[in-house]
């Protein structure tokens, strides 16, 4: 017997596990999450992209994403970071906003790190 609801959450997954793969540009709308493990400053979170393709983040300011990989940019923060604090421990992930559409639970803009595969 075909079960429809495994069937659309299998391509579902697959579409997401490539598009996250491939991915190595965030856009406007996409995000970074930023842990800090040894800072007691509350500037953990969800940050994202503007419009015109800037990162605002605390005590940095606005960080360029245009024609960059995500490689490049997280590279930047944690430098920028690192001459801020002494030796914070720090992770940075991707956000990437995506758009579930069809016969599903609650369609709408869901944001995936790359963890989430």
């Amino acid at each position: 017997m075909f079960n429809r609801g495994v069937f659309v959450t299998t391509i579902l997954l697959f579409f997401v596990s490539n598009f996250i793969t491939q991915a190595q540009y965030l856009n406007p709308g996409d995000g970074v999450r930023i842990a800090f493990f040894n800072i007691t400053d509350k500037i953990s979170g969800d940050y994202y992209i503007q419009q015109d393709g800037n990162l605002q983040l605390p005590y940095l300011g606005l960080i360029s994403t245009l024609n960059r990989t995500y490689p490049a940019i997280e590279a930047e923060i944690v430098k920028k970071y690192d001459s801020l604090y002494v030796k914070p421990e720090l992770t940075v992930q991707p956000l990437y906003k995506i758009n579930i559409l069809g016969e599903v639970k609650a369609p709408g803009y869901y944001y995936v790190t790359d963890g989430e595969k």
